[in-house]
């Protein structure tokens, strides 16, 4: 590879850090493959799959899952958006205006976010909390042909044309969960900021709108449907609000979250305390933020408050599996927290998702004959190929002689770069009609790990920060 090519690869595996540590599934392979794949962008069948993730209000959502070429290949249609995105988008856009960056972080851009609502309520009198309905979904081709005409005409082509082969491959508009889709969503509502005609901050599709006098919100509130209408887009009612600014600092905004945790200066039981009450407010108030914010330090304090209500709400098929599952982490080497894993892998009626996301625990801890069964019966009766994948791999970490009833038949396979994975894991030699163009990478990723001593495939990740 020549040192500008190797140059440009390297960027690309930085910028897309963020995208990997917020996967809605985690990767059998930890992405021990993703510097070969990114070499070879592609939407085919096996590079965009879909599960379904919890909705916070209830229900599922069908979210995509993007392999590392179909990651390259979202990467290289944006490319033309990204070389303007930056001079055209409003300043009060928080978040990807470049898309997936390395140097640029989610939190560091939240945070502006923020700051920008916090400044601009103390300049107003009433404040409109919005968001766009299924807004991922519904950026179809004819939305971004519309949108973009203006400001980013030269990058439309090759964006509509990435939209029709996910749409091929199942996903309804835009990819949600990756920032080069985000950076396509900001470029979208582009139009739709500029007929607020009053002080605005957005996240996404997230606004907030200042405005002096309740009338003038309400007249913001209609420029804000009719825009969103010319593009097919419907404002989400369920979520609009229109407050007074005191009553928005109140409920929206408080002491940030970060100077309750000080374990640098201060002692560990004034630490501990409070950590527990930002928990504990938590989960009486249902506020997901604090939640997310909490549990890895009380991982980090190997404080064990949240083992109980991490596995309730597991049972209860939690949209914030993948923060529980980090904090569960903490204790996976104590033997009950171990046994109460292995019995929750074992429920016949546990979710997919939540399933999912535990199979990084389950590869780090000792597993029963239970649980063997257990794993082995949803594998075969599974029609998720990302769930098969996991559960194969967890079946070839812990060397378990029926993996092979999985691997030796050609029809059963759902995943092959789990299935060569497991094989490589088990010493076997990977068959020919194993060696598809999703596998291949894999293969090669993992021979050169073996010829160079780094070792076998990396287990599937525990940490997440989704």
């Amino acid at each position: 590879m020549r040192l500008i090519e190797r140059r440009v690869h390297s960027d690309l595996l930085v910028d897309l850090a963020e995208d990997l540590a917020t996967r809605w599934v985690p990767d059998v392979l930890a992405d021990v493959d993703l510097g070969e794949a990114v070499l070879d962008p592609r939407v085919a069948k096996e590079d965009v799959r879909l599960t379904d993730v919890p909705r916070v209000g209830g229900g599922v959502r069908r979210a995509p899952v993007l392999s590392g070429s179909a990651l390259s290949a979202l990467r290289s249609a944006v490319q033309p958006l990204r070389e303007v995105s930056d001079e055209v988008l409003d300043p009060a856009v928080c978040g990807y205006r470049l898309g997936a960056t390395g140097d640029v972080s989610y939190s560091e851009e939240y945070r502006r976010f923020r700051a920008f609502a916090e400044a601009l309520s103390e300049q107003s009198s009433w404040v409109v909390v919005a968001d766009v309905s299924n807004f991922f979904d519904s950026v179809s081709p004819h939305a971004v042909r519309l949108a973009l005409r203006s400001d980013f005409e030269s990058a439309i082509e090759p964006m509509v044309d990435l939209l029709l082969q996910f749409r091929r491959r199942g996903v309804a508009g835009l990819p949600a969960g990756y920032g080069d889709a985000r950076l396509i969503a900001n470029a979208v509502l582009a139009p739709v900021d500029r007929a607020l005609g009053v002080p605005f901050t957005r996240w996404i599709d997230d606004y907030r709108i200042f405005t002096s006098t309740r009338a003038e919100a309400d007249r913001v509130v209609q420029s804000l449907r009719n825009a969103l209408g010319q593009l097919d887009m419907r404002l989400n009612d369920a979520k609009l609000e229109i407050m007074p600014t005191l009553e928005y600092r109140r409920t929206r905004h408080g002491v940030p979250l970060d100077s309750v945790y000080h374990p640098q200066d201060e002692p560990e039981n004034a630490v501990s305390a409070a950590l527990r009450s930002v928990f504990i407010s938590a989960v009486s108030t249902g506020d997901r933020r604090r939640l997310r914010f909490v549990l890895p330090r009380l991982a980090r304090e190997l404080d064990p408050s949240a083992i109980d209500y991490a596995f309730a709400a597991l049972h209860a098929n939690s949209i914030d599996a993948p923060r529980l599952v980090h904090y569960l982490s903490a204790f996976a080497s104590d033997d009950a927290v171990a046994a109460r894993i292995r019995a929750l892998a074992s429920e016949p009626a546990l979710s997919d998702w939540v399933l999912m996301r535990i199979v990084p625990l389950l590869c780090r801890i000792d597993l029963d004959e239970g649980a063997f069964s257990a794993i082995r019966k949803r594998a075969t009766t599974t029609d998720s190929s990302l769930l098969w994948g996991l559960l194969i791999r967890t079946l070839a970490v812990h060397h378990h002689a029926p993996t092979l009833n999985f691997l030796t038949r050609p029809e059963g396979v759902q995943d092959s770069r789990a299935a060569a994975a497991a094989l490589m894991d088990l010493g076997s030699e990977v068959p020919g009609w194993m060696r598809t163009a999703a596998s291949e990478a894999t293969i090669r990723a993992l021979e050169r790990r073996a010829g160079d001593g780094s070792g076998g495939a990396p287990l599937p990740k525990v940490e997440s920060l989704l």
